[in-house]
């Protein structure tokens, strides 16, 4: 997954274009910026001041008085030119304003709102690791109507795009982003009952309260169990579809974070 560097922070300098015996990316542990981050299974950005990658760790190696870190590159994004690395500079910007707005407004309201998608993913990774088309966020439905006139208050637009009962559309200084809502069982599972997608079943702790990290602060996410959950399930669903190239990408990078995490207690 190949990154424009200037959107990203490299956590570990690598050549990206050097492969060792093993087949995989190298690198040495005194060329990370935290080397208790690099640990096997940890999804770091890798590379220099101009190209950098979303990798996953695969081994540690002593070498002499250093180590040798392995690296997997995980597939993605092809590298931008440097015109088309300023405009995903500009809209990531535009997007984490946005993401920071949606927060800040709903908080004020006593309502709590989950990033999932893209943006999710990046929170529980803890750093912008692609370009975004869009804003998810989750609302637990009971908040659904308070929410959207709390954000329309403070300046988003809401569109009639999707039914009332799944989600609500809004745009926002040009940015687009989306509530979708889900109820909450006694048992800890959620799901969203209503609408196309009420087949979707999300696992205990989805909607928890342990935040993300964006842009240096905290900001609650989907958990990585509930978005690997909703990935692996979409091709099922009854109005699901095929997996994307970007799906596939996230499966694996989620899979990534649930074993570095280990099993839940």
């Amino acid at each position: 997954m190949t990154l424009p560097a200037l959107v990203y922070r490299v956590d570990i300098t690598a050549d990206l274009n050097d492969e060792d015996h093993t087949g995989y990316l190298w690198t040495l542990l005194d060329e990370a910026r935290d080397p208790a981050q690099i640990r096997p299974g940890a999804i770091v950005v890798a590379g220099d001041e101009d190209t950098a990658a979303v990798c996953q760790v695969v081994d540690l190696v002593p070498a002499g008085d250093n180590t040798i870190v392995h690296l997997k590159l995980l597939p993605g994004l092809e590298r931008q030119s440097p015109g088309e690395t300023d405009a995903v500079n500009g809209r990531a910007d535009a997007q984490l304003r946005v993401i920071k707005a949606v927060v800040n407004t709903l908080e004020e309201a006593g309502i709590s709102a989950w990033l999932f998608g893209g943006w999710g993913l990046d929170a529980r990774i803890g750093r912008i690791t692609r370009e975004h088309g869009d804003v998810e966020f989750w609302v637990e439905r009971i908040n659904a109507e308070r929410s959207k006139a709390v954000l329309a208050g403070a300046g988003a637009t809401a569109l009639g795009t999707q039914p009332p009962e799944e989600a609500c559309e809004f745009t926002w200084d040009g940015v687009d982003f989306s509530t979708a809502y889900f109820d909450r069982h006694p048992d800890g599972s959620f799901i969203q009952l209503e609408g196309r997608w009420s087949d979707w079943r999300f696992p205990p702790g989805s909607f928890g309260d342990e935040p993300g990290t964006l842009d240096g602060a905290p900001v609650l996410a989907m958990s990585v169990a509930g978005m690997l959950a909703m990935k692996e399930q979409y091709p099922h669903l009854r109005n699901g579809g095929p997996w994307r190239q970007k799906d596939i990408d996230d499966i694996r990078v989620l899979r990534g974070l649930a074993a570095e995490a280990g099993p839940r207690p």
